[in-house]
């Protein structure tokens, strides 16, 4: 994954579970564009054995690849090539995500109203 100043991600490498977020499961040899997310600002980016995570500068996590163990966070264990919104995390103040071998985990802030 590679994240550009301007909030872009491109992917290449290794797609057999969907973890570019491409749509498919074909191996990249040069960097693609991720259409899928273009309109938001994506501020990190993080990649585990066979999935990967986005979060935004709207704080929504964005997840695709691999998720038999669950770890796409999609409330499932069913494997997408695209990137899903990661909805249970909709109302909560993301401001880091991390990917491991089969698992996923975010830090989280306070929301402060004065």
């Amino acid at each position: 994954m590679i994240l550009t100043n301007k909030g872009h991600i491109y992917a290449c490498g290794y797609s057999s579970q969907g973890q570019l977020g491409l749509g498919g499961t074909e191996n990249k040899y040069e960097p693609i564009l991720v259409e899928a997310l273009l309109g938001k600002r994506v501020v990190m980016v993080a990649a585990g054995a066979n999935h990967s995570l986005c979060l935004t500068d709207a704080s929504n996590v964005y997840s695709c690849g691999y998720n038999a163990k669950g770890q796409l966070g999609l409330g499932d264990e069913k494997s997408v090539t695209l990137w899903t919104h990661v909805t249970s995390l909709q109302s909560k103040k993301v401001d880091k995500i991390f990917a491991g071998g089969d698992h996923s985990w975010s830090i989280l802030g306070i929301f402060v109203s004065i």
